[in-house]
């Protein structure tokens, strides 16, 4: 599923972004 995995790359970009 597309959506789910862009969800899932923006989770990740969000919280590298959060612990930076």
């Amino acid at each position: 599923m597309a959506y789910g995995d862009a969800l899932d790359a923006a989770l990740h970009s969000i919280t590298a972004a959060y612990a930076k």
